[in-house]
This record gives structure tokens, sequence and C-alpha cells, in this order.
């Protein structure tokens, strides 16, 4: 069986001669570069990994290894394609942190603060608030860290009065009765 006649059984609630595997078929269901790493080292696989999404560190899963895995899945991610032709000295060639080599997409910028942890960089070189750790398996988002900034936990959890004032559909309410018990009292 083909992957895209088992993908199609499956997708179709049908009995496909195995479960169709999808390693990497869309952002999702990626993997992370420092476990792709990990499995291309274990399997022999030196060659240097394609960072598909710079900000989660979501790796490309190349042909070498979808083959070994038997992968039925392959991404058709429009936001990636154009990068996907490109050949690999096009791409910006970059130390991760364990050591590994790892292929950023053409344009992406990376710098280091003070501490020795990744900054992304926009398209002008200036800092973004995206910063991975050392220690990190992706970039944060510190937008809300920024000095003068704040978070109010307060203000993202609704008081039992909020819940309470919550009106169920009557659709549901009729489909499930205990539903009924919520607004009456």
């Amino acid at each position: 069986m083909t992957s895209r006649e088992r993908v199609l059984k499956a997708v179709n609630h049908q009995v496909p001669d195995r479960v169709p595997i999808d390693l990497g078929g869309m952002k999702a269901s990626g993997i992370g570069v420092r476990a792709y790493n990990r499995v291309k080292a274990r399997v022999g696989n030196r060659t240097s990994t394609r960072i598909w999404d710079p900000r989660f560190m979501i790796a490309c899963v190349d042909e070498e290894m979808r083959q070994r895995f038997h992968v039925d899945v392959v991404p058709l991610d429009a936001s990636s394609s154009a990068h996907e032709q490109q050949p690999d000295c096009d791409w910006i060639p970059m130390a991760l942190y364990e050591g590994a080599e790892g292929l950023l997409p053409p344009g992406t910028s990376v710098g280091t603060d003070v501490d020795g942890n990744w900054v992304m960089l926009d398209p002008d070189g200036r800092p973004t608030s995206f910063r991975m750790s050392r220690t990190g398996h992706y970039f944060d988002d510190i937008a809300f860290d920024r000095p003068g900034a704040s978070i109010d936990p307060a203000a993202f959890r609704p008081t039992f009065a909020d819940l309470w004032a919550l009106q169920e559909p009557p659709a549901l309410a009729e489909a499930h009765p205990e539903g009924r018990r919520l607004n009456s009292a």
C-alpha cells in the first residue's frame, strides 16, 4: 500500500495496512531540532539539520529520515516551500547549543545577548522580543517582560459572577438536560 493510499484509508475511517506515520508533515506534528539531532546521531546520519521554523526550533525532516522511518506524510506548507527549494548554501549555518550544526532559513538573523542567550533579530538587525536561553528548546516571546510592562493575573481569571452570567445555548440545554441545572436555581 502506498503512503497516499494509507493516509486516505485512515482519514476515510477505513483500515489501512498500518497506522500512517506523520513526522513533520506540518509544524504541529514536527520534531524539535534537539530531539531530531539526537535521533539522527543515533542512526548515524551526520547531515546538517535545516530548521523549518526558527522561533519554535522545528526541524525539517529530510528525505533520508522519512525513508528510514517509513513516514507517510510530507509537508505542503506554503510558508516554507520557497525555502525548501533553496540549496543548503543559501541557508544560514549556525552551531546549535548541543554542538550540532543547524541551518536557519534564508533571511533569518540571530544574535546573542550579554549572557550568551540567543536573540532573534529583525530584518534591520535590531533585537526582537524573541529570546532563547542556552538551555532552551525554542525562542520565547518576552514582550511582556519589558521594563514598565506588567501582567495582572486577576485580569485573566473570570469571577464566579462572570461564569454564572454565561448563558448556555438553548439547543445545548435541550440536548443535555443536566446542563439546565447550571442555569437554574
